[in-house]
């Protein structure tokens, strides 16, 4: 009997040294505190991308070893990814942490900021943008309009059934005055009994490495005073991406980027220095399908290029 107790004792022995080093040696992180994840930068990053979210409302916040580490905006540029930046404090050389949870109010919680996933769709061009051929291109040439509508988003001609559901449409505008006599129109602007009557933030960008780099730390509902339904603004030809805010009729927000073409400029042509020749543009497309939420991202107030802009109900096509 005595051995039988020597024995259970020597092995609860073994159990409980057994479970003191298994506690000095766990490697996993512990729990965030109040359900947030986080994502963990270098030390020299100032953005981070973080993925594999769901279509909900998230709020943001960034710790450094500096006071002054703020995050300064968001890119919602890809399914499921929002992009956040930030600026770093005097002296945070370190890794800065990026904290984020679901919420389900617009209003963020003391020290966060709240921003939301858009989609991405996917355009037929190999490198997933949509091509729009200007109005006066035959429509066996290729459809000049844009249909947005979340996953489903894609290019129509405006002499097809599918008209009814354009957006925007790529007019041939030779009234600009001003190379290469490109407008990007609302659907009514063009097509009279359309009911999309889709609207132009009041200013657009040039902005080098387009969506993803765009950011703000505020949603767009607020910067559609001028009510705009047409831009002019192709002029760009340094390589750098145009990128618009627009909201459509259903009042949803987008954001479409016009790409640069290989030589710089915001258009191409079906056959340069021919009369004949059609002009095109490649447009990438986030947009938000929730109505009313203006989270797709916009430039910070350094971005530069404004445009020129038209109010609804002028008569700019007499």
């Amino acid at each position: 009997m005595k051995i039988r107790l020597s024995l259970l004792s020597l092995c609860a022995t073994f159990l409980l040294a057994s479970i003191l080093i298994s506690s000095c040696t766990q490697t996993n992180t512990p729990p965030v505190p109040d359900n947030r994840s986080k994502v963990i930068s270098s030390s020299t990053d100032i953005w981070i991308d973080v993925t594999g979210l769901s279509d909900s409302l998230y709020e943001f916040t960034v710790t450094g070893n500096s006071s002054l580490t703020v995050l300064t905006g968001f890119s919602s540029y890809q399914n499921g990814t929002i992009r956040v930046f930030w600026n770093r404090g005097s002296g945070d050389t370190g890794a800065d942490t990026v904290f984020y949870r679901t919420t389900t109010s617009t209003t963020a919680s003391a020290g966060y900021y709240v921003w939301a996933p858009a989609i991405r769709p996917t355009g037929s061009n190999p490198d997933g943008s949509f091509r729009l051929f200007e109005t006066s291109a035959p429509a066996s040439v290729g459809p000049s309009g844009l249909i947005l509508s979340g996953a489903t988003t894609r290019t129509a001609a405006i002499s097809s059934p599918d008209s009814t559901n354009v957006d925007l449409i790529l007019e041939t505008y030779p009234q600009s005055g001003a190379l290469p006599f490109l407008s990007l129109d609302a659907a009514d602007v063009l097509i009279g009994t359309s009911t999309h009557k889709t609207i132009f933030a009041d200013h657009d960008f040039l902005v080098t490495g387009g969506l993803a780099n765009q950011h703000n730390s505020t949603d767009v509902s607020g910067t559609f005073s001028l009510q705009a339904n047409t831009t002019t603004d192709f002029t760009g030809n340094n390589g750098e991406s145009l990128v618009l805010v627009v909201r459509t009729s259903d009042n949803h927000y987008a954001r479409v980027e016009i790409e640069p073409q290989p030589n710089g400029f915001l258009w191409g042509d079906t056959n340069a220095g021919s009369p004949t020749s059609k002009r095109y543009i490649d447009v990438f497309v986030v947009y938000q399908p929730t109505a009313a939420w203006g989270y797709v991202g916009r430039p910070p107030a350094f971005s530069k290029g404004l445009a020129k802009r038209v109010s609804v109900g002028s008569t700019i096509h007499q």
